[in-house]
């Protein structure tokens, strides 16, 4: 572990430059407040964002946010990262476009639906034996070993 101080970097966006509701009250709470105004929206209200803070608001907005679960596991619908900028493949509500296409170009992201491995889910052929009580023996035996 280290002592440094990480820089918080450059001011990129603020919580004003959201139109849909839970991006902008998510980017309020987690944002910086600092006098200024934004350099995208101009808005001197907004609390200010830095890449970290823009990448990690997508990540919790459309990752997290489409998480579903499972009984033995869980899944994100939709994932993103830096290779798939430009090849997004979402189609996000009318209010919601501008908001993704803002996060997108500030972030270099691209946010794409994810088919999720189906172990990450729960379908995994040992989990089902074990829910067979005539199986069930042989698996945990095979643990055990």
């Amino acid at each position: 572990m280290t002592d440094r101080i990480e820089p918080l970097g450059e001011i990129l966006l603020c919580s004003d430059c959201f139109k849909d509701e839970g991006l902008r009250i998510d980017a309020a709470k987690h944002g910086i407040e600092q006098d200024g105004n934004c350099p995208n929206c101009q808005s001197p209200y907004g609390q200010k964002l830095t890449l970290r803070h823009v990448k990690s608001l997508a990540w919790r907005f459309f990752v997290s946010g489409t998480t579903v679960r499972a009984e033995y596991g869980a899944a994100p619908v939709i994932q993103l990262n830096e290779e798939h900028y430009g090849r997004s493949d979402i189609v996000p509500s009318a209010w919601l476009k501008n908001d993704v296409n803002l996060i997108e170009e500030t972030a270099k992201i691209g946010i794409f639906h994810y088919g999720p491995r189906l172990w990450m889910v729960g379908e995994v052929e040992p989990l089902k034996a074990l829910q067979d009580p005539v199986t069930r023996p042989q698996i945990i035996e095979r643990i055990l070993k």
